[in-house]
């Protein structure tokens, strides 16, 4: 059997022994929580910068399509000649919707009743499909301006 000071001893070492398993197993779990947290402030970093990229690309587009509605008002208010510097705003398959008014002349398109475009049968607005058309309605649209100037 085991004296009293031997039981005693093997409970210090054994309470020694379970102490330091809970301070490995506390340290192991901080370090743990110091990395998931390290990833998470990483991941929030990440989409903080991916929303800021996001904005701002937004507001630069917004930027170059005020830009280029600016640029094709005065190229439609000065009857701009020159088809390749007005197809230059234009992407291919432009189709330009407009309202339609009395007060000046309406561009006859060829395309007009198609069945894939339910806007071209609509009797407020005209369609104008591509820089051809969109430059024959300029010339319109300078003319009328003209008339309203004299």
């Amino acid at each position: 059997d085991m004296t009293p000071e031997d039981r005693a001893r093997q409970n210090r070492d054994r309470n020694r022994e379970h102490a330091r398993n809970t301070r490995l197993r506390k340290k192991a779990y901080v370090e743990e929580l110091k990395k998931t947290l390290a990833e998470m402030v990483a991941q929030r970093d990440t989409a903080d910068m991916e929303r800021y990229h996001t904005s701002q690309r937004e507001l630069e587009q917004g930027e170059v399509r005020f830009r280029v509605m600016e640029e094709l008002s005065k190229m439609r208010g000065g009857n701009e000649p020159n088809i390749t510097r007005l197809g230059t705003i234009f992407e291919y398959g432009l189709t330009f919707t407009l309202p339609l008014t009395r007060f000046r002349k309406v561009v006859s398109s060829q395309h007009k009743n198609t069945t894939n475009n339910v806007a071209s049968s609509r009797s407020y607005e005209q369609v104008l499909r591509g820089t051809e058309e969109v430059m024959q309605d300029t010339s319109y649209l300078a003319s009328m301006l003209e008339l309203i100037g004299k």
